[in-house]
């Protein structure tokens, strides 16, 4: 059986206490939270994100228009289709089975 000291941590891990201490300080301040570099690295990433978006190639209005009036007739056109084949379908069961 392993034997713990005051250097070892419980978790069985071979990394010393303060070791794990410092690693548990380093994600809090310089991983997800607030720390030295965080308005740097937050700055550094709107800006790769606004490089990005200026290489997007944008639909003009004409497109979106289209393609959104597309989209409506193709929703509409699957709706009713499902609903009649389940109109169809209730009154072929329903003659079927109650005879009515």
């Amino acid at each position: 059986m392993k034997q713990l000291d005051d250097s070892t941590p419980a978790s069985g891990s071979d990394a010393p206490v303060d070791d794990v201490h410092a690693r548990e300080r380093s994600l809090q301040l310089g991983g997800a939270g607030i720390g030295p570099g965080f308005f740097s690295k937050y700055v550094g990433f709107l800006s790769g994100v606004r490089d990005e978006l200026s290489k997007v190639t944008w639909p003009t209005r004409k497109m979106v228009v289209i393609e959104t009036f597309v989209v409506l007739v193709v929703v509409f056109f699957f709706t009713a289709l499902i609903t009649g084949l389940d109109r169809f379908f209730a009154l072929v069961f329903n003659r079927v089975l109650f005879g009515g």
